[in-house]
């Protein structure tokens, strides 16, 4: 999972709480309704409102969730969130 990561695996759960509180990146983690667990991270960054711009990236999913409807839908919610898309 974490081949390409900058930063990751953690040791600890202090260290992941530490990762994710970096600045100026917003994590969100993604929840299975179908195994009723997070199984997934993904971030917003590089936001730049002067350029329109922004950045989905740091996605992180377990085995569980790659591959599946719910992974795109993830990244749906995070694009409909950011463009403001109607129902």
């Amino acid at each position: 999972l974490w081949t390409y990561m900058h930063d990751g695996p953690f040791k600890n759960l202090n260290q992941l709480q530490q990762y994710l509180k970096t600045k100026d990146i917003f994590f969100y983690a993604i929840f299975s309704k179908r195994y009723k667990k997070y199984c997934g991270l993904a971030s917003y960054l590089r936001i730049n409102p002067t350029a329109g711009s922004i950045e989905i990236g740091y996605i992180t999913y377990s085995p569980i969730l790659q591959k599946t409807v719910e992974a795109t839908e993830a990244m749906y919610l995070l694009m409909k969130n950011v463009l403001a898309l109607p129902s």
